[in-house]
């Protein structure tokens, strides 16, 4: 963003995550400890989730009902394991609804085309693989997915119920295909042990 023109830089940026990166010594760095100055430096105003007390509000309808971490099986003995974390672009999409506008349009967020990307090869193309490496290393894809089922079930029973967001007609099929509900309703049937976000 520091090559690109001061007129073509966003105007401001919202991030309803956490935790940025993973470190080497396997502790999470924040997103403010990782963005807070670059973008004070350019001139961006960051809004983010941290209190003042450093305690991260997370909208804890959500985190309370919704998430949970688990185990998804999708072929033969082939599983995946998400985490009960949420994409840190769907964050928004509830931050954005808590102001008074009169319309929210979202395109092309599809939950990672619904949590079906499963493999290594699905995930991640290769040139992206080649370049920082493959599962579970440092900067390789993730073992891990976010909570794909957690998501879509929060945005059904209650951001699609806020007349003032616009999603694209084929995300919304998927949303409210046969096989998300036959996912959902197994998913809602697993144990939650523990709140966790990770």
């Amino acid at each position: 963003m520091f090559s690109v023109s001061k007129q073509e830089r966003p105007k401001f940026i919202i991030c309803n995550d956490t935790a940025s990166q993973l470190k080497r010594d396997g502790t999470w760095q924040f997103i403010d400890e990782v963005y807070e100055k670059p973008f004070q430096d350019l001139g961006i105003p960051f809004v983010h989730l941290k209190n003042s007390d450093g305690t991260w509000n997370r909208w804890v309808l959500y985190w309370e009902i919704y998430a949970k971490k688990h185990i998804e099986r999708f072929k033969d003995n082939k599983f995946t394991i998400y985490s009960a974390n949420f994409n840190s672009g769907y964050g928004p999409l509830n931050m954005l609804l808590s102001y008074d506008i009169e319309e929210l349009a979202v395109f092309g967020l599809d939950f990672y085309n619904t949590g079906l990307p499963q493999t290594n090869d699905q995930k991640y193309n290769s040139s992206y693989i080649d370049t920082y490496g493959n599962e579970g290393t440092h900067l390789g894809p993730d073992k891990i997915l976010h909570d794909q089922l957690a998501q879509i079930m929060h945005c059904r029973n209650v951001l699609l119920k806020d007349k003032r967001l616009n999603i694209d007609g084929c995300v919304m099929e998927k949303l409210v295909s046969k096989d998300v509900e036959s996912r959902i309703n197994k998913f809602i049937k697993l144990p939650k042990f523990k709140k966790e976000t990770r």
